[in-house]
C-alpha cells in the first residue's frame, strides 16, 4: 500500500509542489522524507515525514493525509466518502454518496445532492447560503424552491425550527409554519396570531397572551390512532404571572400557576410541586417518582428521600444523588464531580475536576466486564481504552480534550503537539511508540522489535538473540523469514531481553536439568 495525494486540481492554493515531493519519497521503505510503519489500531501503513507536518495513514478503503496544520484529506471510495479540510475550520468539503457540502467560516456554504441510482432521491437540490443575509434553495422538481435576502423579503424551508418562514422587512411581518401551526407576527415578538392543528392563540407581549389547543389524533407507521394532548395557556405582565393547562385528554393532565417571584404551583395526578418566594422555598411530591424533595433555597440546599430518589446537598461543599438508575456527587464543585448511569447493557461512569482540567469517562459492559475507558489531562496527555483492549496515548492535550472525537483536529493539529505517542494492539500483538515526531522511535511485533533514532537514519531490529543495524535510511532485507529463523535456533520469535514472559519448553527442560543435577 502507497499513500498517494490527491489529484493536482483538488488542492488549493498552489501546494502541488509541496505534495508532490513528499509522495515522491513513499517508494522506498524508510527516506528522510518519508517514514512507513505498520498501523497499529488497525491493519495497514501510516506515512510521516519532516517531522509533524506530513503524515498519513491507509487502512482497508479508507486513506488521508495532512500536511498539518494547512490541509487534510480523506477519501473512502468503497463508502463514497470525502472529506477536506484547508485550515480547519476556515474551510471544510464533505461528500457522503450522492449528498456534499463546502463551507468557509461557516458564513458562506454551498450544499448538493445527486440523484441516486435506487431511485431514493429523485428531487436533488443545490443550497446556497450566505449567512446571515442570503439563503436559496433549488430542486430540480421545483417544489422545495426557496430564496430569502434578510432582512428584506423571502421564504426559507426548515431553519429555525421551523418548517416554513416567510417574511417583509423584518422584523415588522413574518409567518412561520411548524407542524401545521400558522403563526403570523407584526412585527416580531411583540404581537402574533396562531392557528391550525387544533391550535388557536394571540399575544400582545410583554401585555397579555392567550393560547388553547384542543385534543387531536393522528395515525402512526403502524396505522394506528395516537392521542395528541391539548393544552391552555395565557399570561400577563410577562414574566410575572401565567397559567397553564397541559396534557389534557391523558390521565396525568397538569396545571400550572405562578405569580413570580411570590409563588409558584404545580400540581396533577402524579406530581406536585410548590415554590413561594422563588428560590428560598420549594417543595416537590413526585408520586410517579416516589420520593419527595426540598429546597431551602433552591439549588444551594436541598434534600430528597424516597424509593425513587435520595439526596443530600449543600452547594458548593458537597452533593450527592440516588435513583434506581443514575447517581450523581460533587465534593466542593466544581473540583469534584462523578456522575454513573445504570442501564442493562452498560453502565457508564463520568469523574470531572475543575470542568475540562480532568475528564475521566468509563463504560463497562455488564454481561462480559469488557470497559472502554477515555482519561484527559489538560494540557498534557489524553489517553484512551477499547473494549478489545487496544489502547492509545498522546501527549500533550491542548484541543483534544475540549474537541473530544474530532477527527479534523486530531489529524491536522495534533501531530503539532503531540511530543510523545504510544499505541497498543494486544490482539495483534503490536506495539508503537514515539517521541518528538520520530527522533526516537520503537515498534513491536510477534516477530521482532524495531528502534529507530535521528528520525530513522539510524535503526535497529532484534529477532531473538540477533541484531541488526542499518545507517542512513537503508532498508532491511525483505526476503528474510524471521520466524523460521527463529525456529531453526529453537528460539521464540516474541523472546526480548527483560521479557517476564518465556518460552514453556525451554524454562521446562531447564527445570528438569536443574533437578537431575541435584
Amino acid at each position: 500500500m502507497t499513500l498517494r495525494p490527491t489529484p493536482w486540481w483538488r488542492i488549493p492554493f498552489g501546494l502541488l509542489l509541496v505534495v508532490a515531493a513528499l509522495a515522491t519519497a513513499t517508494a522506498a521503505e524508510w527516506t528522510p522524507f518519508d517514514q512507513v510503519s505498520p498501523t497499529v489500531w488497525e491493519p495497514g501503513e501510516r506515512h510521516e515525514a519532516l517531522g509533524p507536518l506530513f503524515s498519513g495513514e491507509v487502512h482497508g478503503s479508507q486513506r488521508w493525509w495532512a500536511l498539518s496544520p494547512l490541509l487534510v484529506d480523506l477519501e473512502d471510495p468503497e463508502i463514497g466518502r470525502r472529506h477536506f479540510d484547508l485550515l480547519y475550520p476556515l474551510l471544510t468539503y464533505d461528500r457522503f454518496e450522492s449528498e456534499s457540502r463546502w463551507q468557509l467560516l461557516q458564513l458562506l456554504n454551498f450544499a448538493t445532492s445527486q440523484p441516486i441510482t435506487d431511485g431514493t432521491n429523485s428531487d436533488p437540490k443545490i443550497r446556497r447560503n450566505f449567512f446571515p443575509f442570503v439563503f436559496s434553495q433549488k430542486t430540480r422538481a421545483g417544489t422545495n424552491d426557496y430564496f430569502a435576502v434578510l432582512p428584506f423579503y423571502g421564504r426559507m424551508n426548515n431553519h429555525l425550527f421551523r418548517d416554513e418562514i416567510r417574511f417583509v422587512a423584518l422584523p415588522l411581518w413574518v409567518v412561520t409554519q411548524k407542524r401545521g401551526v400558522e403563526t403570523i407576527n407584526a412585527p416580531v415578538p411583540f404581537f402574533h396570531l396562531r392557528r391550525g392543528a387544533g391550535v388557536r392563540g394571540w399575544q400582545l407581549w410583554p401585555v397579555f397572551g392567550h393560547e388553547t389547543k384542543e385534543i387531536t389524533w393522528k395515525t402512526n407507521l403502524l396505522d394506528e390512532p395516537v392521542l395528541i394532548p391539548g393544552h391552555e395557556k395565557w399570561f400577563a405582565a410577562w414574566p410575572f404571572a401565567f397559567t397553564s393547562r397541559f396534557g389534557l385528554g391523558t390521565t396525568n393532565p397538569v396545571s400550572e400557576r405562578m405569580v413570580l417571584p411570590l409563588v409558584a404551583l404545580t400540581r396533577s395526578p402524579g406530581r406536585d410541586a410548590t415554590t413561594i418566594l422563588w428560590p428560598f422555598f420549594t417543595h416537590t411530591d413526585d408520586r410517579l417518582g416516589r420520593y419527595s424533595e426540598w429546597g431551602v433555597p433552591w439549588p444551594f440546599i436541598g434534600w430528597a428521600e424516597g424509593e425513587g430518589k435520595t439526596a443530600r446537598r449543600l452547594w458548593p461543599l458537597f452533593g450527592t444523588e440516588r435513583t434506581p438508575t443514575r447517581a450523581r456527587e460533587f465534593y466542593g464543585w466544581p473540583f469534584y464531580k462523578h456522575r454513573r448511569i445504570t442501564k442493562p447493557a452498560l453502565v457508564s461512569d463520568r469523574w470531572q475536576s475543575l470542568f475540562f482540567l480532568y475528564d475521566q469517562s468509563r463504560d463497562v459492559s455488564v454481561s462480559t466486564g469488557a470497559r472502554s475507558e477515555r482519561r484527559d489531562l489538560w494540557p498534557l496527555f489524553w489517553w484512551k481504552r477499547e473494549f478489545d483492549g487496544r489502547e492509545r496515548f498522546h501527549a500533550l492535550n491542548l484541543l483534544e480534550n475540549l474537541l473530544k472525537n474530532n477527527e479534523s483536529i486530531e489529524r491536522a493539529y495534533g501531530p503539532l503537539w503531540t511530543v510523545y505517542r504510544r499505541e497498543t494492539n494486544p490482539a495483534r500483538g503490536l506495539t508503537s511508540q514515539s517521541v518528538l515526531w520520530n527522533l526516537w522511535r520503537r515498534d513491536t511485533d510477534t516477530n521482532a522489535v524495531t528502534t529507530s533514532a535521528v528520525f530513522g537514519a539510524i535503526r535497529t531490529r532484534r529477532t531473538g538473540d540477533e541484531r541488526e543495524w542499518r545507517f542512513l535510511w537503508r532498508p532491511f532485507d525483505a526476503g528474510t523469514n524471521r520466524t523460521a529463523v527463529a525456529a531453526e535456533k529453537g528460539i521464540s520469535p516474541t523472546r526480548q531481553r527483560g521479557d517476564f514472559l518465556r518460552d514453556p519448553e525451554p524454562a521446562a527442560a531447564l527445570v528438569a536439568k536443574s533437578s537431575n543435577g541435584n
